[in-house]
């Protein structure tokens, strides 16, 4: 054998090899452990979602407390997801630890596609008592990726819901701090209809922040209607409760303060376009 056509034969058997190892690796990534919570809010669209990834050749298995997998046709009327009953699996308040983790195991993500006020309220906190709490703890603990649909747990979305919602400034608070401490544990928060976006984006490696701020810098946001000084926290950021006391059609946002996504939701929600300076 010629050294040209030995050099040939060789550089194809490396692409050849190379595309394999491209795949399974990508194959490993894309498995993911969906924990099925008691919410029904935006429940057609979050499965939907993630039907999608299913036929998009993500490999998903489904984890449910006995509560809901028994209650599944009063919670989830006339909603059914594509993934086989054979990956479903039931646990309860007593399945072991061990058990819990074999799932998440060879996992890249926990998917919550109907995350509850509950299960917000109890991971925020640190709370683990039941089984959805104990399953996203797990995930948190593990450093797996953890991507929760928030449409039951946001005020802004319970607002744009077609169901009575007036729940009173204190309770917002106590809604929007748990979705901050969840923002703030790595959870990625999404809206129902945007699921399969977020959880593919979820992979992608994230670039550095080059204008992360100085936690000792000192910024301010500033309303011009309003001729406020709103002064940033010691870590320069600008959330949601900031949001809240700002007027007007526009706010300037100083250089180097990070603006929270619940904070963005917000000002949107309200028409407040964010001006960086």
């Amino acid at each position: 054998m010629t050294p040209d056509i030995s050099r040939i034969i060789q550089t194809v058997l490396v692409e050849i090899i190379s595309d394999r190892i491209v795949e399974r690796l990508a194959a490993t990534k894309r498995k993911a452990l969906v924990l099925l919570d008691m919410s029904d809010a935006g429940i057609g669209d979050a499965f939907q979602e993630l039907n999608k990834l299913y036929r998009d050749s993500w490999s998903l298995d489904v984890a449910a407390s006995r509560e809901v997998f028994d209650a599944r046709p009063s919670i989830f009327p006339g909603q059914a997801l594509a993934i086989p009953q054979t990956a479903w699996t039931i646990l309860d308040v007593a399945s072991p630890m061990t058990r819990i983790s074999s799932l998440l195991a060879d996992k890249s993500m926990l998917i919550v596609p109907n995350m509850s006020m509950a299960l917000a309220g109890k991971v925020a906190y640190g709370i683990s008592d039941d089984t959805p709490s104990r399953l996203m703890t797990a995930a948190l603990e593990t450093g797996k990726l953890v991507v929760a649909v928030k449409d039951a747990c946001c005020p802004v979305c319970r607002d744009q819901d077609e169901r009575l919602f007036v729940a009173n400034d204190a309770y917002r608070a106590m809604m929007i701090a748990n979705l901050e401490a969840l923002d703030s544990f790595g959870v990625r928060l999404c809206r129902a209809p945007k699921l399969s976006q977020v959880v593919s984006r979820a992979l992608l490696p994230i670039a550095p922040d080059k204008g992360t701020p100085n936690p000792r810098q000192n910024t301010a946001f500033i309303t011009p209607q309003a001729l406020t000084s709103l002064p940033a926290d010691s870590k320069g950021v600008f959330g949601w409760q900031d949001a809240k006391l700002a007027n007007g059609s526009t706010v300037n946002i100083a250089k180097g303060v990070v603006v929270t996504p619940l904070a963005l939701e917000e000002l949107r929600a309200r028409n407040i376009s964010v001006i960086r300076h």
